[in-house]
């Protein structure tokens, strides 16, 4: 189930990237006074599919951890509480889409400026839905780490697991970020410009989160990459011209005195002295 999670988030982060790209068509990176006004409806229509990608493609991540987690820790009390979290992990991520779908009422609004419509604040809502997610990616990040404590492995293997699941805390960070830049684009005048690094920031969360999620699979990819490697022709080579280096420098050769020449002339004689024998 957690390869389907990623899959489908893959998908959505891909869409992600794409709408903020394709934003760029309809005058984002420009400033207001720029853009053409033909071009705030579409590049508003973009916006509103977006923010829906990226809700999606972060729930779908959230749930991949989690079952992740489910299938490789054999504790009874460690899996419940991964099902609490996908269950409450699919509400809430149903809940914060909602909230950005109907932000407006008529939704049109959101993209419509010209026709009467009643919306809450889209700040009020990224912040809310940004700061909640940002406090669960933690508490997720943070379940596994007292179940790999008790795992029978050696201290090195644990600090390598806790490594890999760590590395998820950039995720975490980039939301902060993220958040940070909303905060200071909502205080200023120039939309099409300032929510530009909002926006990047946005793209690099969720492709991050993905990558973090596929990290600990890479294990055994990056095991057999250095099997096959060190099994390789060429290594084999290495190995032995080293092996040749290491005994050529514990046996230097060793110089003829002169007592080793009188034993080489006394063999040379002896053998130039016996009669050849033809068989």
């Amino acid at each position: 189930m957690d390869d389907w999670c990623i899959l489908v988030a893959v998908i959505f982060s891909i869409g992600t990237s794409f709408t903020v790209a394709y934003r760029t068509q309809f005058g984002m990176a420009r400033h207001t006074w720029v853009a053409e006004e033909w071009m705030t409806v579409p590049q508003m229509k973009v916006f509103y599919s977006s923010i829906v990608l990226y809700c999606v493609a972060l729930i779908t991540v959230r749930m991949s951890f989690l079952f992740f987690y489910r299938r490789i820790f054999p504790s009874p009390t460690l899996r419940k509480v991964c099902m609490w979290f996908i269950v409450g992990n699919g509400l809430w991520g149903t809940a914060s889409i909602c909230l950005n779908l109907f932000n407006c009422a008529p939704v049109q609004g959101f993209w419509d400026f010209t026709i009467p419509s009643k919306c809450v604040p889209p700040e009020v809502v990224w912040y809310f839905v940004s700061l909640t997610m940002v406090i669960t990616d933690f508490a997720i990040l943070i379940l596994p780490l007292p179940a790999i404590r008790k795992l029978n492995t050696s201290p090195g293997r644990k600090m390598v697991l806790i490594g890999c699941f760590s590395v998820g805390f950039l995720t975490c960070l980039l939301s902060l970020i993220r958040l940070s830049s909303l905060k200071t684009a909502a205080n200023k005048t120039d939309p099409n410009w300032d929510y530009v690094d909002a926006a990047m920031w946005s793209v690099a969360e969720c492709n991050v989160a993905v990558f973090c999620a596929c990290i600990p699979t890479l294990g055994p990819l990056v095991t057999g990459i250095k099997r096959y490697s060190l099994d390789s022709p060429q290594s084999r080579k290495l190995q032995q011209a080293a092996m040749e280096w290491a005994n050529r420098d514990l046996h230097p050769p060793r110089e003829l005195g002169a007592t080793d020449l009188e034993s080489t002339q006394r063999s040379h004689a002896t053998q130039a002295s016996e009669p050849l024998t033809i068989q």
